[in-house]
């Protein structure tokens, strides 16, 4: 949102120019005087008054900035008179591309509420085809049969989050029971990249630790390509010691993707050659990995990742030092 002043003759020119659902310009013009500060709009826009008994808490509870009357949720402003929607995108449109980024609470500010910036939880059923999101703030991972999803809808269309939770169970849960196809269309709902994903293939050698791996290869005349990233999903699937799986947070999943896709960028820079001398020198593999935990801490993901995960990080970040 950019906002311009422009003093003449005594007067104000409220400017305020804002970006709306799908990159559409929206631009709303106010002129008010000093003295009784009441504006006057255009007709067919906006209006409302600013004054000194102008409300600062709006139904969603936060702060309304008093200059420009927009509810105001810290990271961003919202417009919620005229559209519901926010002014700015949102920093985790990535995560739910079927949703306008500017949508406040789906398009449901009825229904929903968005007191904190959390995301929603995400469900599936066995065969692993996204069915859609409910109204927690959470950001979990649940399986479902479809019946049973279209039943707990509203006439809206909407799903309540204690219905849709008592009907459903945790991904960890039904993972074993899922096919390999069906779980890796769970994680293919999140993957950033281009490239496929394949179940991890166990030896002796596996490490037990949840995660991800690329699969590099290089061509006759020795270029770097990814053949694909191997998802480990029975350690994802496998609870901590305080009761956690990978699998069941969906930032946790997107972080393992950041995670990945540094080492992808990075590791297409490089010959295949220097690729494989970073696998066996203890200095460049511990940089190697140690950029990709970064990028993980400051992806937008980060922030809801639970302190387990985020631990898991540091300790494996660590190994290499």
């Amino acid at each position: 949102m950019h906002i311009q002043k422009m003093l003449a003759s005594g007067n104000i020119q409220l400017s305020i120019g804002a970006t709306g659902p799908l990159g559409a310009k929206k631009a709303f013009f106010c002129t008010f005087s000093q003295k009784n500060a009441t504006p006057s709009f255009p007709p067919n826009t906006h209006t409302q008054s600013i004054s000194e008994d102008f409300p600062c808490r709006s139904f969603t509870g936060k702060e309304r900035d008093g200059e420009t009357g927009y509810g105001y949720f810290g990271a961003r402003y919202m417009d919620h008179e005229l559209m519901t929607m926010w002014l700015s995108v949102d920093p985790l449109a990535d995560k739910y591309p079927s949703i306008s980024p500017y949508a406040y609470c789906a398009w449901n500010p009825v229904k929903l509420v968005d007191p904190d910036g959390q995301e929603i939880d995400d469900y599936f059923t066995k065969e692993g085809k996204y069915l859609g999101s409910d109204n927690a703030t959470t950001n979990y991972i649940r399986i479902i049969s479809e019946a049973t999803w279209n039943n707990l809808k509203d006439k809206d269309g909407n799903v309540n989050h204690e219905d849709a939770n008592f009907a459903s169970r945790s991904f960890s849960e039904e993972s074993a029971a899922m096919s390999t196809e069906a779980q890796l269309a769970v994680y293919q709902h999140y993957n950033p990249t281009e490239y496929s994903l394949v179940e991890k293939e166990y030896n002796d050698n596996t490490s037990s630790n949840p995660g991800y791996d690329t699969r590099f290869a290089s061509t006759k005349e020795g270029t770097t390509f990814v053949k694909c990233i191997e998802i480990k999903l029975k350690e994802n699937r496998t609870k901590n010691s305080v009761g956690n799986a990978v699998c069941d947070n969906a930032d946790e999943i997107i972080s393992l993707f950041v995670h990945e896709n540094d080492h992808i960028q990075r590791g297409l820079q490089m010959s295949f050659e220097e690729l494989q001398k970073i696998s066996t020198t203890k200095k460049l593999l511990g940089e190697f990995e140690s950029n990709a935990v970064n990028a993980q801490r400051n992806h937008s993901s980060w922030k809801g990742c639970r302190e387990s995960f985020r631990e898991g990080m540091d300790r494996y970040e660590r190994r290499f030092q």
